[in-house]
């Protein structure tokens, strides 16, 4: 018998005699295919397996499930949860020498699971570390007694570029720095667990860790009840509440401050606004003035009294802080020091990431709470005291050497690196560096993570793991989330647990004996006993749909008017098919590819080209071409990601051009009219998702409106490159017209006759009931703008006068008085109301769009 044979026969054994009750089935379950070449590194504790080869007590009920499993079936299950993923548009940006490319998330299939000791022990760990983070921030800050004491070098405290000067002696509302805590924990070979880093600056992986639950609980609905798993929902409740605490009016705002949507955790900052119920603003949007901040609404500024960033301290404030920073607004900094705005976490907190603190950690814990740490941390020594730095030298092919500094690498070598997988020079360039400026350095034990099972090709392999955990504070006491976002190396190194560096991302499963049912936060005013007055709701019933920012209505106009403009370009590409098909006249043809042209933007020379030119209007680089106008509608929603729901966002991944070329393949010859047809289907189905299923709130608002603006000029740029004459009474021709008015139907029904001039031109322009006409949309845009915020005391502004004068003139026009002047001018009109709009509501904002960039028709 070979070692592998024999490994795999004591594995055998000791998953039918160990792992599962008496009686339970392995040979043909699945699980022993799952589990043939489980192998777990020498040398590391493994989360799911024992030294002996037998399974963990609390793997046992999930390894059970799975056996019972077909293979087929697990793979539909996983491949429903990659699905929720996509559809969820949860992503990562990667950054490399080209910029930064959006990757589908790497969601790892495999929880991990953690028992009722374990989590015990994290739980308590957790709540220690955050009170002791809690404390030395309020000292570092206040007295610094820590410092006088000699408990903390000032060098340390004064090199570290989170420690913020302006910062000193502000006490933050509430009187906490730390509203939201996170740590990374990995687990040494003896099965200890330790501190691998901790985040106070703006934590994140928190809406990850909530989307890989929601994931695999679709996968494994089962398995979450039958196992016995924690429930994660209270967790966000206290978060709010918590944030909720620190505001000082009621009618006061509260938001989540993101860099963008170019961030790399982007889809994070907009899930936890739209759980929090918080607004999703960027720095442009704030506006401090008298110590206060104010956001800028649709409905003018409104007070802004607590921040949820999700930006680095240093970049909130040009002004005192860094006057590089373009994702901060002036004055914040002032605004913190009057008590104008609450900060979560407080400006400054990222001191207690310094990597070079964490030499200290045990000592300051004894000395600060009077206890040892619970979980101790990756044994650290700081290069700028004498003795350690020797040390350090000495021990260097041990240790893992790094910047005692995040944002500080002065050698390019310190990205935590292992100094024996450097070469000579290296080598010696960063020892003489470490002697030349100690304090820059820091050394580190390495240390072996532990393991965790992970699907690779089909089966079950173990790969090294870091867990992330969370707290919130409530009150005087700290919630953890009972669960962790994790990262899982993709290779057997233990270092590489960074999604920037190719990594897995997990679930985590805190396994009790009964686990709690789904129930929301509770409060003491929930609790037995309490009055009925004090269970009165809390919540004002109200029925608008909250605050929207200028710049989210900026984007959701834009978004509108894209998806319209891209609707034209698939109707115009679809009917030159139809008409080359010979359904048509010449001259109806002929007409549509001149309008085309006009409308992607292309060389008159490409009319006379039809495949060509209906390729060039699909895939072409014209600011017509339909993929160019849904990658703008796509940018435009990602702005507004917080503002969508996840089936609106789901259906506008859809219309991605890699997926429309991939459903329409091979259905017609003609393969770009084959694509027009399923972006039409997709934005129909789009448009109903937005009819259907959007309030009546402003975000619904000025989504629509974009669109009856963008209609209307679209269908009067139609009705102006109509011939005169008799040329523009040709039937086929005004068939094209009527189909790219998409109010075919609706004239062959009413006439039932072919087509003539007057009676079109009624249909498509001035018939108030053809949801497809300009009137119908003038009409829209009015009752929109009557339906916004008003500015100027009541009286009607600008936009309104101008859309209600056109729609006056258009209502009353006859078919007859169209004329080519009039349509140009009403087509003026609508142009221009889209500025003045634009000046109106979006005015502070760098627009997506400022001109209508396209050519006119």
């Amino acid at each position: 018998m070979t070692p592998g044979q024999a490994w795999q026969s004591m594995l055998g054994l000791a998953l039918a005699e160990s792992a599962f009750p008496a009686g339970t089935p392995v040979q043909g379950s699945g699980l022993e295919a799952l589990l043939t070449n489980y192998r777990p590194l020498a040398g590391t504790y493994d989360e799911m397996m024992q030294p002996d080869g037998t399974i963990r007590p609390v793997w046992r009920d999930m390894l059970e499930g799975l056996g019972a499993i077909s293979t087929a079936d697990l793979e539909a299950r996983f491949a429903s949860a990659d699905q929720h993923m996509r559809d969820a548009g949860v992503i990562y940006r990667v950054y490399g020498k080209d910029g930064g490319s959006d990757r589908p998330w790497p969601l790892s299939h495999m929880p991990v699971l953690l028992g009722d000791q374990d989590w015990a022990h994290l739980n308590a760990a957790m709540k220690q570390r955050a009170q002791l983070l809690e404390a030395t921030l309020a000292d570092i800050y206040g007295s610094q007694s820590l410092v006088t004491r000699g408990l903390l070098p000032a060098e340390l405290v004064a090199a570290s570029p989170e420690f913020l000067r302006p910062a000193v002696g502000i006490r933050p509302r509430g009187g906490s720095f730390l509203r939201l805590y996170a740590a990374d924990f990995g687990r040494g070979p003896g099965g200890r667990w330790w501190v691998l880093q901790d985040f106070a600056q703006a934590p994140s992986g928190l809406g990850y860790a909530l989307e890989n639950r929601t994931a695999l609980s679709r996968a494994l609905p089962e398995f979450i009840e039958a196992v016995g798993v924690e429930r994660l929902s209270g967790f966000i409740g206290s978060l709010r509440e918590s944030l909720g605490d620190l505001r000082r009016y009621d009618d006061a705002l509260m938001a989540v401050l993101t860099p963008g949507a170019s961030n790399e955790t982007y889809f994070e900052h907009a899930a936890l606004a739209q759980l929090l119920g918080f607004l999703l603003v960027e720095g442009a949007d704030l506006s401090v003035r008298n110590g206060e901040v104010r956001v800028r609404t649709v409905d003018g500024l409104r007070r802004l009294d607590v921040l949820l960033r999700r930006i680095d301290a240093d970049y909130a404030d040009p002004l005192e802080l860094n006057p590089a920073s373009g994702i901060g607004a002036p004055g914040l900094m002032q605004a913190v020091r009057r008590g104008g705005v609450a900060f979560a976490n407080a400006l400054g907190a990222a001191f207690v990431e310094t990597p070079a603190l964490m030499g200290f950690w045990p000592r300051l814990c004894e000395e600060t709470l009077g206890e040892a740490l619970i979980a101790p941390n990756i044994a650290t020594w700081w290069a700028g005291q004498p003795s350690e730095r020797e040390r350090i030298l000495e021990q260097f092919e041990q240790m893992v050497v790094g910047s005692a500094f995040h944002r500080h690498d002065p050698t390019g070598l310190t990205q935590q690196t292992i100094s024996s997988a450097l070469n000579a020079s290296q080598s010696q360039r960063l020892r003489d560096a470490i002697r030349a400026r100690g304090r820059d350095f820091i050394g580190q034990e390495a240390v072996q993570l532990s393991t965790t099972p992970t699907f690779v090709e089909r089966q079950l392999s173990p790969r090294p793991c870091v867990l992330r955990l969370y707290a919130a504070r409530v009150g005087e006491d700290w919630h953890v989330l009972p669960g962790a976002f994790c990262r899982i190396s993709d290779t057997q190194d233990a270092r590489a647990v960074s999604m920037q560096q190719g990594s897995r991302s997990a679930d985590a499963w805190v396994v009790t004996a009964a686990a709690p049912q789904f129930d929301r936060l509770a409060t003491l005013k929930d609790q037995p006993g309490a009055s009925a007055i004090e269970r009165a709701p809390r919540l004002t019933i109200r029925r608008t749909t909250g605050d929207l920012t200028s710049r989210a209505a900026d984007g959701l106009f834009w978004l509108g008017r894209y998806l319209e403009r891209a609707e034209m370009t698939a109707r115009l590409v679809r009917e030159m098919g139809r008409l080359e098909a010979g359904r048509g006249t010449q001259q109806a043809a002929d007409w549509v590819r001149g309008i085309c042209v006009r409308w992607v933007g292309l060389s008159d020379s490409l009319a006379t080209h039809v495949e060509k030119l209906a390729e060039q209007a699909i895939t072409g680089p014209s600011v017509g071409a339909l993929g160019v106008v849904l990658g703008r509608a796509l940018t435009a929603a990602g702005g507004v990601r917080d503002r969508l729901s996840a089936d609106h966002w789901a259906l506008l991944q859809e219309l991605d051009m890699k997926a429309l070329r991939a459903a329409s393949g091979g259905r017609r010859a003609f393969k770009s009219v084959s694509v027009a047809e399923e972006a039409l289907r997709r934005l129909s189905a789009l448009a109903g998702v937005a009819m259907e299923n959007t309030p009546r709130g402003p975000n619904w608002l000025f989504a629509d409106l974009g669109k009856r603006l963008e209609r209307g000029i679209a269908t009067l740029g139609l009705l102006a490159a109509l011939p005169e004459g008799e040329a523009g009474r040709d039937a086929p021709l005004l068939e094209a017209l009527l189909e790219l008015a998409d109010s075919q139907i609706t004239f062959a029904a009413r006439y039932l006759a072919e087509p003539e001039r007057e009676a079109v031109l009624d249909l498509v322009a001035l018939d108030g009931s053809n949801p497809r006409s300009v009137v119908f949309q003038t009409d829209r845009i009015e009752e929109h703008l009557r339906n916004l915020p008003g500015k100027g005391g009541g009286l009607p502004g600008l936009p309104m006068r101008l859309a209600a004068g056109l729609g006056a003139r258009l209502r009353l026009m006859q078919a007859q008085e169209l004329t080519p002047a009039a349509i140009l001018q009403a087509s003026a009109d609508l142009s221009r109301l889209s500025v003045e709009i634009g000046q109106s509501f979006f005015t502070h904002t760098a627009a997506i769009e400022t001109v209508d960039e396209r050519h006119a028709l």
